[in-house]
């Protein structure tokens, strides 16, 4: 009878500090004074903090069972462009919300640090407690908007978070509906997801839905070699009958903003949200300050505030970093996403949790091409570092379970020993053949 593993060798995992690490990610700008108009804090402050501290004593707590992990080279190199975007405040025009600005790359840097830590140990699990927290928050936001109502504008949103907030909850929900259905086969998680559509749909955010479908298709393309025929086909079919039930249980009353949000004729009315005139002001800001960018919210200090709707950011991630960063933090976001691939290679071993957080990542950064600040990609840089992380199964690496594989796991109960007996009989064998030549 072996003896159980010791604790030097037990990846040491936290459910309750990825719960807190979603939380506080979740939690986005809240401020109390929403609850008490006299207390002015922001929980995004206390939130960091708690989880800070809460990270470093988990880790101080596992030093000396602390596994190597996977790489890390991504969270590395996002971390050197967010350093170097803190940097870019000393160059920043008069008017730049400084303040404001550092608070939030500060906040992104303590999230995505605590990410890469938390993960490291034991990704596979991080990446199911993820997922099923955005399972758990899609179904409480939903329940939330349809409770509350529409807004004035007729959009649906919940807790106080805009409706830009509100569809990606809804979308990170759905993808892990499928994921963790398809992973622990249980089929009755994929019965919220008409639920979570709808939400998406009345929240009116078209960017987000284009986003899922950017998505979908993504990891389509990707993973093409991993999908049956009847699977795919069984996908679609259920898609379509997804969208056929969300049409079916819109609101009467909602009917006629959804036709209207969403019609081409309202898209063009309305200048497309004036995205065409945002990307024009901050490529304009990238053509004066090519290599090093204008400075940290420039665009707002140079022409968001002087737009009619005070608008504070591109609303494109890309495009942002191009005018405030330039060339320099350009060349610094592709090579954090290059890194983030390399690390995670090769993508077709990963299970489908690993996945699921690649789609999750892909989403919220095609979400960001269409609304959103830096601090408003956390979940995506999360994402990223819980699928880079998570080692593949190689049918080269001891112990492997891959399909195919007939290695034998080096660390099997006894395979050392008939290892060594096997080798010992064929020495003898090969001394008595050379004595007995005949």
């Amino acid at each position: 009878m072996t003896a159980p593993p010791s604790r030097a060798h037990r990846a040491p995992r936290s459910a309750a500090l990825v719960v807190l690490l979603f939380v506080v990610a979740l939690a986005g700008r809240f401020n109390l004074s929403r609850l008490d108009p006299s207390i002015d804090l922001d929980a995004r402050l206390v939130g960091c903090v708690v989880l800070a501290v809460a990270t470093f004593f988990w880790r101080l707590h596992h030093a000396r069972g602390w596994p190597p992990g996977g790489r890390q080279t991504g969270a590395a190199l996002l971390a050197v462009l967010v350093v170097y975007q803190l940097i870019t405040v000393f160059w920043a025009p008069p008017g730049a919300r400084v303040a404001e600005s550092l608070g939030n790359l500060v906040a992104l840097l303590v999230v995505v640090g605590c990410a890469a830590v938390i993960v490291r140990p034991d990704p596979g699990h991080a990446a199911t407690v993820l997922l099923w927290c955005c399972l758990a928050a899609a179904a409480l936001y939903a329940v939330g908007a349809l409770l509350s109502g529409a807004s004035v504008q007729g959009r649906y949103a919940a807790f106080g978070g805009g409706p830009n907030v509100f569809v990606r909850v809804q979308c990170l929900g759905v993808i892990a509906a499928v994921t963790v259905a398809l992973a622990r086969r249980r089929y009755a998680l994929l019965l919220p997801i008409p639920l979570f559509l709808l939400a998406a749909v009345l929240s009116g955010s078209r960017g987000g839905l284009v986003a899922l479908i950017g998505a979908v298709v993504a990891f389509a393309v990707c993973f093409f070699h991993r999908l049956r025929l009847w699977k795919l086909v069984t996908m679609v079919a259920a898609g379509g009958a997804a969208a056929a039930t969300v049409w079916v249980l819109i609101p009467g009353n909602d009917i006629d903003t959804v036709q209207s949000r969403y019609s081409w004729s309202a898209l063009q009315a309305n200048d497309y949200s004036i995205r065409p005139r945002l990307l024009a002001e901050a490529l304009e800001i990238f053509g004066q300050h090519p290599v090093l960018g204008g400075g940290l919210d420039s665009f707002y200090a140079e022409a968001g505030r002087y737009i009619s709707l005070g608008v504070g950011y591109a609303h494109n991630l890309v495009v942002s970093y191009a005018a405030e960063g330039g060339a320099v933090a350009l060349a610094l976001f592709a090579a954090a996403l290059l890194a983030f691939w390399r690390d995670g290679r090769p993508w077709g071993t990963h299970p489908p949790e690993a996945l699921g957080c690649l789609v999750g990542a892909v989403y919220i950064g095609m979400a960001s091409m269409f609304s959103g600040d830096y601090y408003d990609t956390r979940f995506m840089w999360i994402f990223l570092i819980v699928a880079a992380t998570h080692p593949p199964a190689r049918a080269d690496q001891p112990g492997s379970d891959r399909p195919g594989s007939n290695r034998p796991s080096s660390d099997r109960p006894g395979s050392d020993q008939l290892g060594d007996a096997a080798s010992n009989t064929a020495q003898r064998v090969v001394a008595a053949t050379r004595r007995n030549p005949g």
